[in-house]
């Protein structure tokens, strides 16, 4: 038998797959509706993909020196993120809290900011 955490996140997974939402406008859309341990774990799966795939493209050996340092410092940057995610989500929060939301906006703003970062150092390897 299934879980219900399984199902919410297969469910989750399938809605980013076909609705080919971005991840940031995702965790955006989740962290209004779901739970903080809930939105805490998309967040922290969505952080691990990302890292998988800077570790991926430093690699490369098309990269210049400051394009890797580039790269190192935004897996970096991530690995910091994620674990202070991972903080969050061993505190004990309230859904609807004040400050839950602020950490949220929070941490979905430095993602959000490391993409785009990421982003443009993939642009610049093409």
């Amino acid at each position: 038998m299934i879980s219900k955490v399984s199902f919410l996140f297969l469910v989750l997974g399938i809605a980013l797959v076909f609705g080919k939402v971005e991840d940031v406008d995702f965790l955006e859309e989740i962290s209004q509706i779901y739970s903080p341990p809930v939105v805490g774990r998309m967040i922290l799966k969505r952080i691990e993909s990302r890292m998988d795939e800077v570790k991926r493209a430093n690699r490369s050996r098309s990269m210049t020196a400051d394009q890797h340092f580039l790269s190192t410092s935004i897996y970096n940057a991530l690995d910091t993120l994620h674990h202070d995610v991972e903080l969050m989500d061993k505190s004990p929060v309230l859904w609807g809290n004040q400050r839950f939301e602020k950490v949220i906006n929070f941490f979905i703003g430095q993602f959000k900011r490391l993409l785009n970062l990421y982003n443009k150092l993939v642009v610049q390897l093409h």
